[in-house]
């Protein structure tokens, strides 16, 4: 990779970070305010989102899931399209620090952005490779099928090992 390479990667990375860390802080501000501007907090939450399916109880469970791993939440939420989404509204909602929020929003940000260019030019760098690999579906499939077999039995063994445990 050339040096003015790098640097462009670099600058991708730097705004598409900027970009998502203000979303996730617009998010956050519009229903940390929301909740506590109307004075009733998370239940005009659970009124609107109960369409959605969120029920109290399973509010509750987000709730405390929330306040017990928040930061691991908000730094890894941006991995999972549902999450994704909530991200924000549930920090704000449930009236997480700001200055917690944002440290862990611009991690979560920036490794995301990270992990999504580097894959791309990892890809796009090895390209040749993963075409000559497609047109040998058959050690592929071997390669695969080999895999899940190892998987499947150490697996077994992790369940057969537990079951000898309660027996003794």
């Amino acid at each position: 990779m050339t040096p003015t390479r790098k640097v462009v990667l670099g600058l991708i990375v730097v705004a598409l970070g900027a970009i998502i860390l203000l979303s996730m802080i617009a998010w956050y501000y519009s229903n940390l305010s929301w909740a506590h501007i109307i004075g009733m907090g998370a239940s005009v939450l659970l009124l609107v989102v109960f369409w959605f399916g969120l029920t109290d109880a399973r509010f509750a469970t987000v709730e405390s899931i929330f306040r017990r791993y928040g930061s691991a939440t908000v730094l890894f939420a941006r991995f999972f399209n549902i999450l994704r989404q909530l991200n924000g509204i549930v920090a704000g909602t449930l009236g997480m620090s700001w200055r917690r929020f944002l440290l862990f929003n611009a991690l979560g940000g920036v490794l995301w952005v990270t992990v999504w260019v580097l894959a791309a030019t990892y890809f796009t760098e090895h390209l040749a490779i993963l075409t000559t690999l497609a047109h040998h579906t058959k050690v592929v499939a071997i390669i695969l099928v080999v895999g899940v077999l190892i998987f499947a039995l150490a697996c077994l063994a992790r369940r057969l090992r537990g079951v000898a445990g309660l027996r003794r």
